[in-house]
């Protein structure tokens, strides 16, 4: 069993995910939701700012296209769903993934609201996804944006993606994350990153790499500052007499 990742105890002094796992739905929806929260204002968070550029370089790089299955590792509020729904069409599936049950309500909220009929929410744990059988190794795409720095077992979580849920021949993984530089950030105070982000890219791209993905390239996103994206491929492991 991996060790759990280690974090920053005073700037998490709950656990790394506490603040998410024992808020509810309605304390998340205010904080980080409702278009004007943490997680969706661009005036507050690069990933809001540079969606639409985010989903320009998806459908450019990353088999973002109609008919695809994706999942969205750490959906949080949602906000990619409306578009991943729209270019997803009704032929392609999406699987919404929370640990929170306050954000999973959300998730399902917004989904009946919407009318996002191709998106499945799902409750993981904090080692799998915990899927339906029938998403077994059918993602295209698996998208895990400002969520991975949120893994505690991070090795053991990617291995399970790469084993039990991307197709193994032509799935492509997708991590946006904060670089660990503080004259990047500009949503916070500098300094704050080095605390709420254990490593930096480096580290993470050496732990995907080492938990069965084979890194591709940093895709660059227009406008995006903060963050950083990457693409990965599931590694072929070598056959009897190669």
């Amino acid at each position: 069993m991996e060790s759990p990742a280690v974090f920053n105890a005073s700037h998490y002094p709950d656990g790394v995910n506490a603040n998410f796992v024992n808020s509810t739905e309605e304390q998340l929806k205010e904080k980080y939701g409702n278009g004007s929260g943490l997680f969706e204002d661009p005036e507050q968070r690069d990933i809001a700012k540079c969606k639409d550029a985010i989903l320009k370089a998806l459908r450019q790089h990353c088999h973002l296209s109609p008919g695809c299955c994706l999942v969205d590792v750490g959906a949080g509020t949602g906000l990619f769903l409306k578009d991943f729904s729209a270019i997803i069409g009704n032929q392609g599936s999406i699987y919404a993934c929370e640990l929170s049950d306050g954000f999973l309500g959300l998730l399902e909220r917004l989904c009946d609201e919407e009318g996002l009929t191709n998106v499945i929410t799902v409750k993981t744990s904090d080692t799998s996804l915990q899927l339906p059988e029938s998403a077994k190794r059918a993602a295209d795409l698996v998208f895990i944006c400002d969520v991975y720095h949120h893994f505690e077992y991070p090795r053991t979580f990617i291995r399970h993606i790469a084993d039990d849920v991307i197709k193994p021949d032509t799935g492509l993984l997708v991590v946006i994350d904060f670089h660990r530089i503080p004259e990047k950030i500009w949503s916070r105070p500098p300094e704050w990153v080095l605390d709420h982000v254990r490593a930096g890219q480096d580290t993470f791209k050496q732990e995907i790499e080492e938990s069965g993905f084979e890194y591709l390239s940093d895709v660059e996103v227009e406008g995006m500052r903060e963050n950083y994206m990457m693409t990965f491929r599931p590694r072929k492991e070598p056959t009897a007499g190669d």
